[in-house]
């Protein structure tokens, strides 16, 4: 891995999707390279100005694998689309992980592209919009991570969706961002756990299965964590089942809000403004 000098150590940023888009990319390239080898470079493709923050960073994952013809490559990018029918028979897969590159390099303000060579292996570059990282002070820090109680709200609310399902991911960054929400990915209710015990978030999206540590048992986790303490983190349960029985379950391991999945983001009449709510068959 190269990683040019003038790249700073911290920023402020989504580390789960920025991890997701490179193991995507990074797993793509050693499954068609048999032979050779796959190099990721990191580099600052334009640095602050007087009027943004925003650090540019060029990110590269370089193959020597089986390489893309120009048809393929014009392909690669849509939803379901691999390069040919022999390749998925041959090493397996949907191409969908591409796609999901796609947009989630979109949401930080990027973009992805791709240069390759049949038979002579593939490039892959793309962008990422970071912040640099916020230095706090140690007597600031020390009184907590989360001042929103005491006083007025601080900046957008910071949310943190799991979901293991990587469309849905997509689909939830886009609506909560579109509310002016800060938002973080899951995939397991271990990296949910682990996520909260680092970050304080405003509210938590949970759905219900996952796999490791599913959504009820991330939640008992918890609260059980919470015990003796006046916190309360929000969590609302996704989940595909709308039974009693399923809204009991939920309860029961801690969550406060059940919605039904799939969510949809419908405008508040004369406001300009957008809420989110569960989906209705047939309305």
């Amino acid at each position: 891995m190269k990683i040019d000098a003038d790249v700073p150590e911290e920023f402020q940023g989504d580390p789960i999707r920025l991890r997701q888009i490179l193991f995507n990319l990074v797993g793509n390239a050693n499954k068609f390279t048999q032979h050779g080898v796959v190099t990721i470079a990191v580099s600052v493709k334009s640095k602050p100005s007087d009027s943004s923050e925003e650090v540019v960073l060029q990110w590269s994952v370089q193959d020597t694998g089986i390489g893309l013809t120009r048809e393929q490559q014009a392909q690669l990018f849509k939803a379901y689309v691999q390069a040919d029918a022999s390749t998925a028979r041959r090493f397996g897969g949907t191409g969908l992980g591409l796609m999901i590159c796609r947009q989630l390099v979109e949401l930080m303000g990027g973009t992805i592209t791709v240069n390759s060579r049949f038979g002579q292996g593939s490039t892959f570059a793309y962008t990422t919009n970071l912040l640099p990282a916020i230095h706090r002070d140690p007597v600031a820090s020390s009184l907590g991570t989360d001042q929103r109680g005491a006083g007025e709200p601080v900046g957008p609310l910071r949310i943190l969706v799991a979901d293991d399902n990587e469309i849905n991911q997509v689909v939830a960054c886009k609506f909560l961002q579109k509310l002016g929400c800060q938002v973080e990915i899951a995939r397991t209710g271990c990296e949910v756990v682990e996520a909260i015990s680092r970050t304080a978030y405003d509210v938590v999206f949970m759905d219900c299965e996952m796999p490791e540590m599913d959504g009820y048992e991330a939640t008992r986790e918890v609260r059980r964590r919470e015990e003796g303490t006046p916190n309360h983190l929000p969590i609302v349960a996704l989940t595909g089942h709308t039974s009693d029985e399923e809204v009991q379950k939920c309860h029961l391991a801690g969550m406060d809000r059940v919605m039904t999945k799939p969510v949809t983001l419908t405008p508040v009449v004369n406001s300009g403004r957008h809420k989110l709510q569960p989906y209705a068959a047939g309305c």
